[in-house]
């Protein structure tokens, strides 16, 4: 296993990035401490549970960070709530922001030598047609609680960096695809139902898509990398718009899957038809008002420069991606 020089901890271990993250400081040498909720649904996959050390935690719980975080060299914070509707329990807030803080105070208190903390491309504020950079303005205001609580939580980790003195990095990355979604991200329940031509049609958008595990072996390398803390990796990956993801599906699959493509204006007209339409295939979370002014709002262009200086990150084609995201989906037993 390592000794604990060279251990790091991982929360939200077993999530879909999380798993991978694992898998590439394995590959990088350090020993892994996933940390993960107790009584969460999520498990971590066969191949690495022997390979890692189990230590539940919950980002809420700041005893058991405190826990988790005992003689670790390292901790990379990916714990955190999705939600893009409303969030009416609040949970966004409790993981996204409190959970984050609350990592920031257990790493400080047990000596961590660095924080590789998981923002999000979407902790900024609008960005249409321009370019993300970390000048960037984030997005404390959205009235999404994702991007909101997410951006909070980006300028928490940046205030420690400034003003507390820890050795806090930060990664962005974009819509997640690859192998092992084992429960589908929106991103990989997008392509399923491309597959299976569910989608009652195609905005007329361009969005940001990395392959989960480029992003994971940047994490990885996030926790050598020189710095003295506050530096943004930005892990976009490919610009595209939803109808070449269909072309790429179709390429992949050998057959058609292409749907209508409705403009962002007409979308937002049509709203109630198209979630009508989609609540037949439980896709109904893919188009709301909050989605396609996501997808509206998405930056036309992405610094990645440090990213690739510092981390060697270095984004596969989408295809590629894509077709070993199907791949592993049709090794599941799931059929299109």
């Amino acid at each position: 296993m390592g000794d604990t020089g060279s251990t790091v901890a991982v929360t939200g271990a077993a999530d879909f990035l999380g798993s991978h993250i694992c898998r590439a400081l394995l590959r990088c040498g350090y020993a892994v401490r996933a940390v993960t909720r107790e009584g969460s649904d999520r498990k971590l996959p066969d191949d690495l549970s022997e390979q890692v050390e189990l230590q539940p935690a919950d980002v809420r719980d700041p005893e058991s960070l405190n826990q988790a975080f005992q003689n670790v060299y390292a901790v990379i914070h990916n714990a955190e709530i999705v939600t893009i509707e409303a969030d009416p329990k609040g949970l966004a807030d409790e993981v996204n922001l409190t959970g984050t803080r609350n990592v920031v105070q257990a790493c400080i208190g047990n000596g961590v030598h660095r924080l590789v903390h998981i923002s999000s491309l979407h902790a900024f504020s609008p960005l249409r047609g321009t370019t993300l950079s970390v000048s960037s303005k984030l997005g404390q205001n959205s009235k999404i609680p994702y991007v909101a609580t997410k951006a909070e939580a980006h300028m928490s980790v940046l205030d420690a960096a400034s003003s507390r003195g820890l050795n806090a990095s930060i990664v962005c990355p974009s819509g997640l695809i690859g192998p092992g979604d084992t429960k589908p991200t929106p991103a990989g329940s997008m392509l399923l139902a491309m597959a299976r031509k569910q989608l009652p049609c195609l905005i007329n958008g361009e969005f940001w898509w990395s392959d989960v595990r480029d992003v994971a072996h940047a994490i990885a390398n996030a926790v050598g990398a020189s710095g003295y803390g506050g530096e943004v990796y930005f892990t976009a990956g490919q610009y595209a718009k939803t109808s070449q993801l269909a072309r790429l599906c179709s390429q992949v699959l050998g057959r058609k899957v292409k749907r209508p493509v409705v403009p962002y204006s007409l979308a937002r007209t049509a709203l109630p038809l198209i979630k009508s339409r989609a609540a037949k295939h439980s896709l109904s979370s893919l188009y709301s008002r909050n989605s396609l002014k996501l997808l509206r709002d998405c930056p036309a262009s992405v610094d990645e420069s440090l990213a690739i200086s510092q981390l060697g990150y270095e984004p596969r084609p989408l295809e590629e991606s894509i077709r070993d995201a199907l791949n592993w989906f049709t090794e599941q037993g799931i059929r299109f």
